[in-house]
């Protein structure tokens, strides 16, 4: 058990306004159950580390799909395996078509940009950087990034488990197709 004293536990949503959350994000003890494919901001207590955080391991699931809400959302990879934002993650949209992510900002579902943040860099767009404490178009385990929704309700973000191949190629078909 952890005290909430110690530990910081946090999760943006813009849902969330007014007291007793006035910048909109949730905090431990009063998140949800965490779901696999969403992020939060943790600032853990000394002596915690990653290896002592006990769950549920998703790397033998197929896909992970998660709702986003219109606006900004943290996401991160569900599994223990680095995602390719191009080739690994769909997007669709109400009843549409599976896209692939750079087909979502071309049909105007998301914003431009995968928002990544370094304590030494800060924010940068992981799809179109040169700072090399982000690669480029990559998902990294353990870490968080921002996606900013530019439609209203309805939008389904999946990830693909990269050691799922057979799955991985018949969403990338479908998405070439739509």
């Amino acid at each position: 058990s952890v005290n909430p004293d110690t530990l910081l536990l946090a999760q943006y949503r813009q849902d969330q306004l007014g007291p007793p959350n006035p910048d909109k994000y949730l905090r431990y003890p009063s998140l949800p159950l965490y779901q696999p494919g969403y992020a939060m901001w943790g600032l853990f207590p000394n002596g915690l580390i990653a290896n002592n955080i006990k769950g549920e391991n998703t790397d033998n699931q197929q896909d992970i799909s998660v709702a986003l809400q219109f606006g900004w959302n943290q996401i991160g990879p569900p599994y223990t395996t680095n995602l390719n934002i191009t080739t690994h993650l769909f997007v669709q949209y109400l009843g549409s078509d599976v896209v692939s992510l750079p087909q979502a900002v071309t049909n105007g579902w998301l914003a431009a940009g995968v928002i990544g943040f370094s304590p030494t860099t800060g924010y940068n767009d992981i799809t179109n950087t040169t700072d090399q404490s982000f690669p480029l178009n990559t998902l990294e385990v353990w870490k968080g990034y921002w996606i900013r929704v530019m439609v209203t309700e309805g939008v389904t973000l999946t990830y693909v488990n990269p050691n799922a191949p057979t799955r991985a190629a018949r969403l990338r078909s479908r998405a070439a197709v739509g």
